[in-house]
């Protein structure tokens, strides 16, 4: 699988990278990020991303769950309220 980006960092970009990370301090995505990239860093372990966003989990982080209904839903009637299922599948 070819890279989609070469990251190359700088002597300071890797010790400011590191500190992130040792400190613990910053925000989660944050120290994720900064893993992520030392990771790919051309100078250094090179991992291409299957192996970053397998060690790292990455994935399209939006916030939504996927769900699918677990039963057909059944055609709404004239004269009745609308009713709802809330059971559910999660799909994703």
């Amino acid at each position: 699988m070819k890279k989609k980006y070469i990251v190359k960092l700088t002597n300071e970009e890797h010790q400011e990278l590191t500190d992130i990370i040792s400190k613990g301090k910053s925000p989660a995505y944050k120290i994720k990020h900064a893993n992520i990239l030392l990771k790919a860093n051309a100078e250094g372990p090179n991992w291409i991303d299957r192996q970053i966003a397998e060690a790292f989990v990455c994935m399209d982080e939006q916030p939504i769950q996927l769900i699918k209904e677990t039963r057909t839903p059944l055609p709404l009637e004239p004269g009745k309220p609308e009713r709802h299922d809330y059971e559910y599948e999660v799909a994703g």
